[in-house]
């Protein structure tokens, strides 16, 4: 059996899927013979045309953000990824909003014969929008990424707790979280490219912070390792890496009660209402101050960490190919 992969072009800085789906297939070769396209233009009637010649393959598996492909591919042997929905959830407003559904997503969701997806909320928004039959779904988490996030002791090693955040979407909550710490002495580890408005605020509000832009992954890694605590309470996330490579480290983690995030997180999390700025606030001090309640978060992530390997996710994916031989 040959599987076809099949990602979007080349974006500077945007490689998460490439980098997902290259462990994945990976393991998967040593079953499956498989090979990856690319999408050679940001050009949707360019790319279009080109997939149409691609060649033969048993599967074709678009591994995500370039749906339209399916378009061009042969339905009952073409697999569809989605990591999220957010973009359509949250974003769009009215005509461009219709417009992306139907092209977007209904219309190439419609036509291929599965779809996987990496958490049990976004195939919940999948079956609520689309009206998709819930065994077209399979649910295959991400896996975490233990072979570069290993465990690496801590403390509170910081005499000025650092708590790292992670991201620049609107989605991510960062004001509530400045509103949060303001008069708390803590130090803010953004991990997104600098930004004068939220540089005021933090300044008005006299927080400690730095920015940390285009970072590698190795660079992400030692910034976990550097900080004390994870904040990660977003409004909207269709799964949530994040949580993970901070469990795995080995810090605590301060996550939302909504969309996907308690599912990924598990028992290795303190749960606050994103809304709430009195609920981050008392839970970024329950973790700084009571050493005995972040240890026993820090624990119950590593436990919870082992459920995303990357041997259960490629058996799930390969459950999957086999089911179509």
């Amino acid at each position: 059996m040959k599987i076809k992969y099949l990602f979007r072009e080349k974006r500077p800085g945007n490689f998460s899927i490439e980098e997902l789906f290259g462990g994945i297939r990976k393991e998967v070769s040593k079953t499956f013979e498989t090979e990856n396209y690319t999408c050679p233009s940001s050009s949707q009637f360019q790319n279009l045309r080109a997939v149409s010649g691609i060649g033969e393959a048993d599967l074709y598996h678009i591994t995500g953000d370039v749906n339209y492909l399916a378009f061009n591919l042969p339905s009952k042997k073409t697999i569809i990824t989605v990591h999220d929905i957010g973009h359509f959830e949250m974003t769009l407003k009215g005509y461009k909003k219709s417009i992306y559904k139907q092209l977007w997503l209904n219309l190439p969701f419609k036509k291929v014969a599965k779809l996987t997806t990496i958490s049990e909320f976004t195939k919940s928004r999948l079956v609520h929008h689309f009206n998709l039959p819930e065994d077209k779904i399979a649910v295959i988490p991400n896996p975490a990424p233990l072979h570069l996030f290993k465990p690496s002791a801590n403390q509170l090693q910081n005499s000025i707790p650092k708590i790292l955040q992670i991201g620049s979407g609107h989605n991510k909550n960062i004001e509530n979280l400045i509103e949060a710490v303001s008069g708390m002495e803590i130090e803010l580890m953004l991990l997104r490219k600098v930004d004068p408005v939220l540089q005021a605020r933090l300044e008005a509000k006299k927080i400690k912070y730095q920015f940390y832009p285009n970072l590698t992954y190795e660079q992400v890694y030692q910034k976990y390792v550097s900080c004390d605590m994870l904040y990660f309470a977003s409004n909207y996330e269709g799964f949530g890496v994040p949580i993970l490579e901070a469990q795995a480290v080995g810090r605590p983690v301060l996550t939302s009660t909504v969309a996907s995030m308690p599912e990924v997180a598990g028992k290795g999390a303190h749960l606050v209402d994103y809304r709430s700025v009195e609920e981050i606030k008392s839970g970024i001090a329950r973790i700084i101050s009571d050493n005995e309640y972040s240890q026993k978060l820090v624990k119950a992530g590593f436990e919870n960490v082992q459920r995303y390997s990357m041997q259960n996710t490629v058996n799930s994916y390969i459950n999957l190919y086999k089911s179509f031989q």
